[in-house]
């Protein structure tokens, strides 16, 4: 039940990574890139109402089951735009296995 009808594309997830600092606040410590492979698909797009020559075009992107994406996380596409994860993973489950097939989430890049 993979999406195959979308394009597979090689990609790196860019995930921060966080530490404790002396006050006990969690703050970003750099980032953790791992290589992946992703189906995309992207949407539509619009017209940023502050900055008239913003435009913010939608992706929904399928990752593989154990991928470690976060609602913070940003995606590479290889030889394609710089996505930044706008919604939280959303696992899909196989109805009769159970098990889950792919994590799909919603992602944006401002061009």
């Amino acid at each position: 039940m993979r999406p195959t009808f979308l394009m597979t594309w090689p990609a790196t997830l860019i995930t921060p990574s966080t530490t404790t600092d002396g006050y006990g606040d969690e703050v970003e410590d750099g980032t953790t890139e791992t290589a992946i492979l992703v189906h995309a698909s992207p949407g539509a797009g619009r017209e940023d109402s502050v900055e008239a020559r913003t435009t913010v075009a939608a992706w929904s992107v399928f990752c593989p089951p154990d991928t470690p994406v976060t609602s913070a996380s940003r995606i590479q596409l290889d030889a394609g735009p710089l996505l930044e994860v706008i919604s939280p993973p959303a696992p899909f489950r196989n109805p009769r296995t159970r098990t889950v097939e792919y994590v799909q989430v919603d992602a944006q890049v401002v061009v």
